[in-house]
């Protein structure tokens, strides 16, 4: 973590070569910058190197957001997640009646 906190160059490069979504790189990234700064308030490391200071250049460059449209998930979508999922208080019963009411009330496509 100390090696990747001083060589920026290396988080650089692991960005660069992650494949997928911009969004969901930014999340990642997003994601580890995070971790770094728990490493910063357990003394590990004296910096994130994803954090940009005030008045400093970015050093790290993440792809830029892509606005996208949600595109909400069909009844049968929602009862096969559902159906995967263990028997919780909450999730097992909620899911398929979420499913049900969008089979009814939202028109087939």
């Amino acid at each position: 973590m100390r090696t990747l906190a001083q060589r920026p160059s290396i988080l650089q490069a692991w960005i660069a070569g992650l494949n997928g979504h911009p969004n969901t790189i930014r999340k990642i990234a997003g994601d580890v910058g995070q971790v770094f700064y728990a490493a910063v308030d357990d003394g590990i490391i004296a910096r994130n190197p994803l954090a940009t200071p005030p008045g400093s250049r970015r050093v790290i460059q993440k792809p830029d957001a892509v606005k996208t449209e949600a595109v909400p998930w069909t009844a049968a979508q929602v009862a096969d997640v559902a159906a995967g999922l263990p028997d919780v208080p909450l999730a097992g019963p909620v899911l398929p009646i979420l499913a049900e009411h969008i089979r009814h009330t939202r028109p087939s496509r």
